[in-house]
């Protein structure tokens, strides 16, 4: 059997991709990676190849398959500036799969994965979309607080405060910020009626 060099492999893989044939591409890139043997070709080829196996994973609506192909690539290739990258995608990953499904051992997974990108790459050009997303979900946690007992209250406080704190330094995130900044008015101003007896 004849094996094609990685780099017309390559280009085969890209037009699957590009035509959004996803399991076929991923296959397509895995033979990439096969075909990798020489140091040069290790050197020029596999990382790209796991980057774009990622990507189609994800497109295809496999998170949990991106998730553990970009952990793969973070943890295969520490130092190369791709690893910062994957981590950020392994987040993405994480936040899709909870999206979608709810569960809270996806939602300790998506925390974590946030952790370890914030801790290992805070210098990294995706940390403000992280912020974006981070203050996000403190206003969704919030959100869940803001109708029960005082000291569910007294975090939701604490997590819009977090929430206004990380998104004033993202650009794009102005409609959560103020929707966090208003949120937190709103509870403080219920608390002080509250205070004075002109609310129950």
């Amino acid at each position: 059997k004849v094996t094609l060099p990685p780099a017309k492999l390559l280009r085969a893989a890209s037009g699957k991709m590009a035509s959004r044939d996803w399991t076929s591409a991923i296959r397509s890139f895995q033979q990439v990676i096969s075909a990798s043997v020489t140091p040069e070709d290790r050197q020029q080829y596999p990382l790209a190849a796991w980057m774009d196996i990622g990507e189609c994973y994800y497109r295809a609506g496999k998170y949990f398959e991106a998730f553990f192909t970009y952990d793969h690539i973070e943890k295969s290739y520490q130092g190369d500036e791709k690893a910062g990258e994957a981590a950020y995608y392994r987040y993405r990953s994480a936040t899709a799969r909870h999206d979608q499904s709810k569960d809270p051992r996806d939602e300790t997974l998506k925390k974590k994965a946030r952790s370890d990108f914030a801790t290992k790459y805070k210098d990294h050009p995706r940390a403000k979309d992280l912020q974006y997303y981070e203050g996000a979900d403190y206003i969704a946690d919030a959100d869940s607080k803001t109708g029960g007992t005082e000291a569910e209250k007294n975090k939701a406080i604490e997590l819009y405060q977090l929430a206004t704190s990380r998104l004033s330094a993202t650009p794009k995130s102005s409609i959560l910020y103020t929707k966090a900044q208003a949120r937190l008015g709103e509870i403080l101003y219920k608390r002080k009626l509250f205070q004075k007896g002109l609310t129950k």
